[in-house]
């Protein structure tokens, strides 16, 4: 697989993009969403992913949602941006990319979408969230690989 460091550059000036457009966004956010969002972050664990632990993810989630107050960030007015919709179609094609689309939920993100009219704000919140950590398992897999060597400890010294 052949993963070029442009495509890890598009991804993340969209996520850039994403920041911006979420720091003058002129909808009000419902403190319930921020207050799910900032709870699911603070656990490290979303019950509804393929993976539910995001620890690894963690501190870098939570970045992401401190630069807006823990507004949401991929729905708007109880429905997905665009840019949702275009990093969703990215996700479930992840196979396209050598990697697996059921780590970042590729299957599982049409029905998600075909609820959100029946989302609560918590729901959002959990959608908004699981969308956040799947975008960056995807990026950190396409940059680093599946598998980070850096967390492997195979009791071998290196001289």
């Amino acid at each position: 697989m052949v993963v070029h460091n442009a495509e890890v550059v598009a991804l993340l000036l969209a996520l850039t993009t994403l920041f911006k457009s979420r720091e003058t966004s002129p909808f009000p956010v419902p403190s319930d969403a921020s207050a799910t969002l900032h709870e699911i972050v603070a656990t490290g664990e979303l019950a509804e992913l393929s993976w539910p632990n995001f620890s690894d993810y963690q501190a870098r989630v939570m970045t992401f949602y401190e630069s807006s107050a823990d507004a949401p960030a991929w729905i708007q007015s109880g429905a997905s941006t665009p840019q949702a919709l275009s990093m969703i179609e990215v996700l479930q094609q992840a196979d396209n990319k050598g990697l697996h689309a059921e780590d970042y939920d590729g299957p599982r993100w049409a029905d998600r979408l075909a609820r959100m009219r029946q989302f609560s704000y918590a729901a959002e919140a959990r959608f908004d969230a699981a969308l956040t950590i799947c975008v960056m398992r995807y990026v950190s897999d396409l940059h680093i690989g599946r598998l980070d060597p850096g967390h492997l400890t195979l009791g071998y010294l290196c001289k």
